[in-house]
């Protein structure tokens, strides 16, 4: 998989990101670089245990950067832990806005509701909005 922006143009010109998605690529670079600190971390293994038992100079092989590989690691992480927070901010704004929002069944068009103003005699009908009901 490439790490590519995940989503499509809204039709504003903007494109949309979808989080999900985009955990989804990140959990592939994140298994990716898991696998080479891995690597790294075994090269630098070996490499202290061939001078510690005095096979090799110390300074015989330039290793890779560890500290490098384990900052990329833990910046997938922050991503990856931003995007779960979205999604979970998301998921509670969506559960609050069905709570506490009408439904578009209360702005349902229709015929107004007609209900008497004056007595029997003398009637005088106004119509009603479901406004306040």
């Amino acid at each position: 998989m490439t790490d590519q922006p995940s989503g499509s143009a809204a039709p504003g010109g903007e494109p949309k990101y979808d989080n999900i998605a985009r955990v989804k690529t990140l959990v592939w670079s994140l298994k990716q670089s898991v696998q080479g600190l891995i690597k790294i971390s075994a090269a630098y293994i070996s490499h202290n245990a061939a001078v510690d038992s005095g096979l090799k100079a110390p300074d015989d092989k330039v290793l890779p950067a560890f500290d490098k590989a384990f900052e990329d690691f833990h910046s997938l992480l922050n991503q990856i832990e931003l995007h779960f927070k979205t999604i979970q901010e998301c998921a509670i704004q969506q559960r609050q806005s069905q709570k506490y929002l009408p439904g578009p069944d209360k702005y349902k068009a229709g015929p107004p509701k007609t209900e008497p103003y004056m007595d029997s005699d003398q009637t005088m009908n106004y119509p009603i909005t479901n406004i306040f009901i």
